[in-house]
């Protein structure tokens, strides 16, 4: 008996095309496994950058904030010491702190009926600048010797946009006599902070934890609103861990709050 198998039959023919195509379906489904690990390890690179470079902002924030505290808190002991109605002693002691080398705009004293009185840009007021609707005020004048932290403002003395530092005054007899109050400039701010990113395509914002903005660095537009979304924000708890998101023009999202204050 003499069997053949002809090139020309429609078995092998059918046969070679099924394996054919087996191959290629292989070959596609391993490009495409490696392709898609290639690109979550990728992506998983970029959030622990991402996730890094949050927590250098917050540091870098928190120091600011921290410096600017303390310098409050040395203020208000000499202050104390020499007395809250030398207003001139005042003035050149808050002029001695306003060094070009820190972010901190301004240094203001408040006196007892919360009207800014002296500063250190001006040096003694001819007439007062009324604060008592800063949210820090009532704060500082029931919490003395804390530090309180104010939503951000535009200045009525510098004109600039800045972040509020206030620290209520009792003195020896436990009688309130004032509140310094330290400007910081968030336009420096930001810039130390772009400083201390070690990604430079990296963009980032600074809003309160009640959604206001602090701060961004991206040229886009609505950049606050479209990567702080409120609605999302509220359903996700910022204290355990950062929120990650793709953003539908492939740019990852890290939002993270920070360790210390009421900022996202």
């Amino acid at each position: 008996m003499n069997i053949g198998y002809s090139r020309g039959n429609p078995s092998f023919t059918r046969d070679f095309f099924i394996l054919v195509t087996a191959v290629v379906f292989l070959l596609v489904l391993l490009c495409s496994w490696i392709i898609f690990e290639t690109y979550n390890d990728h992506k998983d690179r970029i959030l622990k950058q991402l996730e890094t470079e949050a927590t250098r902002i917050d540091r870098t924030l928190i120091l600011e904030i921290e410096q600017s505290s303390y310098l409050l808190e040395s203020l208000g002991r000499q202050i104390l010491h020499f007395g809250a109605d030398d207003k001139e002693a005042i003035a050149r002691l808050l002029r001695s702190f306003d060094t070009k080398d820190t972010v901190n705009f301004l240094f203001g004293w408040i006196d007892q009926d919360q009207a800014l009185v002296v500063s250190s840009t001006r040096g003694v007021m001819s007439k007062g600048i009324d604060v008592s609707d800063r949210d820090y005020m009532k704060k500082s004048i029931s919490e003395p010797w804390q530090i309180q932290l104010g939503r951000p403002v535009e200045g009525r003395v510098s004109g600039r946009w800045v972040l509020p530092l206030a620290l209520g005054i009792n003195d020896y007899t436990g009688k309130y006599i004032g509140t310094i109050l330290v400007s910081i400039d968030i336009e420096g701010l930001t810039a130390k902070i772009s400083t201390s990113a070690s990604i430079p395509s990296l963009s980032f914002g600074i809003i309160t934890d009640n959604y206001q903005t602090v701060t961004e660095t991206s040229a886009q537009p609505n950049f606050i609103s479209r990567y702080f979304p409120v609605d999302r924000l509220r359903t996700i708890d910022l204290q355990q861990s950062g929120s990650v998101s793709d953003d539908k023009d492939e740019l990852l999202t890290y939002n993270q709050k920070s360790s210390k204050y009421p900022f996202i």
